[in-house]
């Protein structure tokens, strides 16, 4: 009887364990996964079009002066353009 109910107990635990460890997992990704702010994406695309129209006025320093950021985060902007530009056309469907 006591094995049978320590098998149990055991069972429980390694159940509940993973559930938690599911639930964490679940929260994590809607953290990561959310949705950008959509001055956030009118701010980037802004920033995109800017560095096109001339890119000597507008160097990467100037543009981090500008919209008051890092030149890291203007370069993962640049970088992520497409993104940006998609983001900012369903903002405009929505």
């Amino acid at each position: 009887m006591r094995a049978l109910l320590a098998k149990h107990v055991e069972q429980f635990a390694e159940d509940f364990a993973r559930q938690a460890a599911e639930m964490e997992r679940v929260k994590l990704k809607e953290q990561r996964d959310r949705k950008s702010d959509p001055e956030t994406i009118r701010r980037n695309v802004e920033i995109c079009d800017l560095r096109q129209q001339d890119r000597k006025k507008w160097s990467l320093g100037r543009l981090a002066k500008h919209f008051g950021v890092t030149t890291r985060a203007i370069t993962k902007v640049l970088a992520n353009e497409n993104k940006w530009r998609r983001l900012a056309q369903q903002l405009g469907t929505d």
